[in-house]
């Protein structure tokens, strides 16, 4: 859950990068759902039962980030939804962008936002970047609940979902507020 919560700030720290502009209209709903992703990982670990021997056994370690060939897919990932984002908002507009960011997130955000904020500084309207970065987000966020019930322990799914689920309804909450 931490490190779910921690993809919305990696968000906000891309698009402050790329185009603070855009900042003003994303920090909002990015910011609640890294909270209360962080305040639901809280109180699991306060009030959910500890990680059995079994859960600790199946543990997948961790890699070393900083390896040349995940670099280079991420590279090649990112061009690909640069390209896709640029002919599917040409051709498309907005509802080019919105698909692109929903299948974008079955795999990934970091390509995406920087399309997005990216296509947003060359013309996109900013109404369109958000919501392209905001559903690349919850795909994301959903895929990342479906993995962990298919292939993880049911008490820790269950767990995780909920939270989850608490995160976007959250999000989408505050999206709505701010657009």
């Amino acid at each position: 859950l931490v490190a779910s919560s921690a993809m919305f700030f990696r968000i906000l720290a891309t698009v402050a990068f790329v185009n603070i502009d855009l900042l003003s209209h994303l920090y909002i709903p990015m910011l609640v759902m890294g909270i209360v992703g962080l305040l639901t990982a809280v109180f699991f670990w306060f009030n959910g039962d500890k990680a059995d021997d079994e859960v600790k056994k199946n543990l997948i370690g961790v890699k070393n980030p900083f390896k040349l060939w995940p670099a280079l897919q991420f590279g090649a990932f990112f061009a690909g939804v640069l390209l896709f984002s640029k002919i599917g908002s040409f051709y498309f507009g907005s509802d080019g962008l919105y698909i692109t960011s929903f299948i974008s997130g079955f795999f990934d955000v970091d390509a995406v936002t920087l399309s997005v904020a990216n296509l947003s500084k060359e013309g996109v309207a900013t109404h369109v970047a958000v919501v392209s970065i905001m559903i690349v987000a919850f795909v994301n966020t959903i895929t990342k609940g479906i993995v962990f019930f298919i292939f993880g322990n049911r008490l820790v799914a269950n767990r995780i979902c909920i939270a989850y689920l608490f995160m976007i309804l959250s999000g989408a909450i505050s999206l709505l507020l701010v657009l």
